[in-house]
């Protein structure tokens, strides 16, 4: 039992905001589609998020290439060949998605890119696509998989900025982009879901969602703790969840 819990150490994330980003893309794409290669995408995103931590400590030199990688990556790969073989070239997004979390594992690998706000959101956007990838490899139309991508992201990545001020703030560092970055990404967000409305893609929650979100995004100061913070994230997510499976059109 000691050496299993030693084992899931070495590959789970240490942010717990990051199983957040995993399962909104999971639950939402699988909710709409759930075919054997929807599924055999969801296989490869799931291992592929479990070998980002244990990659990243070994191109920073801190561990060999051990038995525990070699195993997810196999996962990672027998799980796209299958979803290749059922979904066709159907599934272009995994080519993006590898792309993504090879591009975030390299910055966190580079020491100067641990924590950074751009390694932030290309791991959480690689997992958001990863959204888009089940859908194709479940049959929808690539332009439907992007536009669920894309609303996601318009969802789910101006509240992680916002997050990262506030926790910021919080421990009294400096926070250069403060005031326009979240507002400008929730901007972003809330002319995605107000067009997806507008052209009857999307129930007219969606750009209400939206609309709260950008309320969060205004630079009040909030008394509440990091727990807090962490716990309204959590809710924060069930509603991008809910949004995604009722809401959007795929």
């Amino acid at each position: 039992m000691a050496r299993t819990g030693i084992r899931w150490q070495q590959v789970a994330p240490l942010e717990h905001g990051a199983w957040a980003f995993l399962a909104l893309p999971l639950v939402a794409s699988l909710g709409h589609r759930h075919t054997a290669a929807a599924w055999c995408a969801a296989g490869l995103m799931v291992s592929l998020f479990l070998a980002k931590r244990p990659l990243e400590r070994t191109l920073r030199g801190e561990r060999r290439f051990n038995g525990i990688t070699f195993t997810l990556l196999g996962l990672g790969l027998g799980s796209g060949a299958l979803m290749l073989g059922f979904g066709g070239l159907r599934a272009w997004p995994f080519f993006l998605v590898q792309g993504l979390l090879g591009a975030a594992a390299w910055m966190g690998g580079r020491r100067w890119g641990v924590r950074s706000l751009g390694s932030e959101v290309l791991g959480a956007s690689a997992l958001l696509v990863g959204g888009s990838t089940i859908l194709s490899a479940g049959g929808a139309p690539t332009l439907s998989a992007i536009r669920f991508g894309l609303a996601l992201a318009a969802l789910a990545l101006p509240p992680l900025v916002v997050l990262r001020r506030r926790l910021a703030r919080q421990a009294g560092r400096s926070c250069p982009d403060a005031s326009w970055l979240p507002l400008a990404l929730t901007i972003i967000g809330l002319a995605i879901t107000v067009y997806y409305w507008h052209r009857g893609l999307a129930y007219p929650f969606l750009p209400l969602w939206a609309a709260l979100l950008a309320l969060r995004a205004l630079p009040i100061p909030s008394p509440r703790r990091a727990k807090t913070l962490g716990f309204a994230e959590g809710l924060v997510q069930l509603g991008h969840l809910g949004a995604a499976l009722w809401a959007l059109g795929v």
